[in-house]
């Protein structure tokens, strides 16, 4: 079952860039398009603690430059990019 629905977007949604921001033990991943739409996800703070580095390096780089519409698709390649698929555990960081 398909969650976003890509026809509500007329042009691509490119992502510009990806951030972590962290305030103490308190996470919040931000993302922005090229066109200046933004938005943002939660995450499991008590995971992310610890894997914030894998979130930073190998999987923020990976979404730059791809078309948010995708995001389903998306999130089934970052497990490849890269060898992920060896760090399943990083998906535990997001609610």
């Amino acid at each position: 079952m398909q969650v976003l629905k890509r026809d509500l977007f007329n042009s691509p949604v490119i992502i510009k860039n990806v951030e972590l921001l962290r305030y103490k033990d308190n996470f919040i991943c931000r993302v922005r398009s090229q066109d200046g739409a933004e938005g943002i996800s939660i995450s499991n703070n008590m995971q992310m603690i610890y894997l914030y580095p894998i979130h930073v390096l190998r999987v923020q780089p990976f979404f730059i430059g791809k078309d948010a519409r995708d995001l389903e698709n998306l999130l089934d390649e970052i497990y490849v990019y890269n060898s992920n698929y060896k760090l399943q555990i990083w998906r535990c960081g997001y609610q």
